[in-house]
């Protein structure tokens, strides 16, 4: 019998059959009219012109204008760098301070270092974005203070395509470690303290039982985080738009050094009205988060097989 099956059986004998059914439906009906008729819609707008009042089919040509823009593949590349650099920067940093608060033995101080941390999480991330343009500002800026009172060259941090983009990742990766250290601190505490603990008796120090005993059994964890911050950072549009496109610079600069996948979807469509390209190019980015979920999960249903 299938688990469907079984499930089924299992609220009829309970009489839960009715209860559930008006309980789901309204959910599913949801589901169905927010998420997946827009995607529906959204594939059929991108083989269209997608002009309004006046769209045409055209077929694949919007995937093929795609795949021949260079301005787009900019975009992938850019997204995939800074998916890169706030991945490296993160995740290491994260679960460091992940495993210096699991090592914290009063709970009210735990708690306390936690929510320091999960702060700026909850924050507007225009509010976040706004701050730190005028940390980067490159005549009185804080962070060219610092690097002037020691000596060092001061930087035009968001002004320059080598350091611009690093330089909005800088302000991602810190906004959203929150995150990552809650995940992995729950990952932390599911390990049994036995193993470290036989570990200390075989003479391991801190260092071989991170490498030998948390790493391994906190992969899954690490796996997920990575993939979710990973897919979080495709659809990153915010703080580009608001910390590139102050006063009169354009969103995106310069000279595209900082335009992504998500922000090139809001030229194309708002400031081109080219709908119908724009949606090919959204179909192209849910098909790669598609496509990484399921990955996702087949590598954690094997590991739990």
């Amino acid at each position: 019998m299938s688990n469907f099956g079984r499930v089924r059986r299992i609220l009829g004998r309970h009489g839960w059959g009715p209860f559930v059914f008006i309980v789901l439906v309204p959910a599913l009906i949801w589901i169905i009219v927010l998420r997946y008729l827009p995607i529906a819609y959204l594939a059929s707008l991108s083989v269209q012109t997608g002009a309004a009042g006046n769209s045409a089919y055209v077929g694949l040509a919007n995937y093929q204008a795609a795949a021949a823009d260079a301005v787009f593949r900019k975009a992938v590349f850019n997204t995939g760098e800074y998916m890169i650099l706030l991945l490296a920067i993160q995740i290491p940093l994260a679960l460091l301070i992940a495993v210096g608060i699991d090592s914290i033995k009063n709970r009210t101080a735990r708690d306390t270092v936690l929510t320091l941390y999960f702060m700026p999480l909850v924050t507007s991330t225009v509010a976040s974005a706004v701050v730190f343009v005028f940390l980067y500002h490159p005549a009185y800026g804080l962070f060219n203070f610092i690097l002037g009172s020691v000596g060092l060259p001061t930087l035009a941090y968001l002004q320059n395509p080598t350091t611009a983009l690093p330089a909005v990742a800088l302000m991602e990766g810190w906004k959203t470690l929150g995150f990552p250290v809650i995940i992995l601190l729950a990952g932390l505490q599911t390990i049994p303290p036995e193993l470290y603990d036989a570990a200390g008796v075989d003479g391991a120090g801190p260092w071989h039982r991170l490498r030998y005993v948390t790493l391994p059994l906190l992969r899954p964890t690490l796996i997920l985080v990575l993939v979710m911050q990973g897919l979080e950072t495709l659809r990153m549009f915010t703080p580009v738009f608001a910390m590139t496109g102050t006063g009169s610079r354009t969103p995106g600069g310069p000279v595209n050094s900082t335009i992504v996948w998500s922000l090139d979807i809001f030229f194309q469509a708002f400031q081109n009205n080219r709908f119908g390209y724009a949606a090919a190019l959204a179909m192209l980015m849910f098909i790669v988060v598609a496509g990484a979920m399921v990955l996702q999960l087949s590598v954690a249903r094997r590991r739990s097989m």
